[in-house]
């Protein structure tokens, strides 16, 4: 959908920027109706999740909104068995306005980021009802899901930037669905007891086991390879007599 191009009169220039809008029409038109190669109709095509750039010349200073095409969030559940897999589909619950049905404007500065923000249970799964479209600023971070946390994640679509002074969206997971695997990560090291002359430091590790969405991702890691999260909750064990496997 594009902002209405303003009338022109005999004498006025014509803006580059009026000129490319008229060209973009044009060249999008030119694509309804032909016939492909096989002879099938060409149809309208909205790119999945595409970001459409609005402005309020009245306001002052401009206002800039942006609506999001159609799309869907595609969740890869995996489970351990692998013939349990399932691709389940969500829609973004604030895309379209209720009362009128169109697409909802959503008010976005410079150096701002419309995102797709997905939200998991404890158990990793979508929270499909409150899966939603928002404007933050650049630099969200996602929610890695560790024991029973449950996690919120991110997902780029659009930022606005300035080019020769010039507000432009620069998309980024722009144009295409959006894949979503799910399910706990967890990080399972086995420990030595801690000697008798450091008490307080751990033993020796004597195995580790990664997982990702129920699949084993690593096995015997040395610890010092891969930085344990910011986010990662740690069961400490203060004697092995007290320790139980959970």
């Amino acid at each position: 959908m594009h902002k209405k191009i303003p009338l022109v009169k005999a004498g006025d220039d014509i803006k580059a920027r009026s000129f490319n809008d008229i060209i973009r029409v044009v060249n999008e038109l030119s694509q309804v109706g032909n016939l492909t190669k096989n002879g099938s109709r060409r149809r309208a095509y909205l790119q999945p999740f595409g970001v459409n750039l609005f402005e309020t010349a009245a306001s002052s200073p401009v206002t800039y909104y942006v609506t999001v095409n159609d799309g869907r969030l595609v969740e890869l559940n995996r489970t351990a068995g692998i013939a349990q897999d399932a691709l389940i589909l969500h829609e973004a619950n604030n895309r379209v306005n209720v009362g009128t049905g169109l697409p909802e404007k959503f008010a976005i500065a410079v150096n701002e980021v419309i995102y797709l923000i997905v939200p998991e249970d404890a158990n990793g799964a979508v929270i499909g009802a409150d899966v939603e479209l928002g404007v933050l600023a650049d630099g969200e971070t996602s929610t890695n899901l560790i024991g029973t946390q449950p996690g919120i994640y991110y997902y780029k679509l659009a930022k606005l930037v300035t080019i020769d002074g010039v507000p432009r969206l620069k998309p980024l997971l722009s144009g295409s669905h959006v894949y979503h695997e799910t399910g706990l990560t967890a990080d399972y090291r086995v420990l030595a007891c801690p000697s008798e002359s450091a008490p307080e430091e751990p033993g020796e590790q004597l195995a580790r086991l990664r997982f990702c969405s129920g699949r084993l991702a690593g096995i015997d890691e040395d610890v010092d390879l891969i930085p344990a999260s910011s986010n990662l909750v740690e069961y400490n064990v203060t004697t092995c007599e007290t320790f139980t496997p959970p």
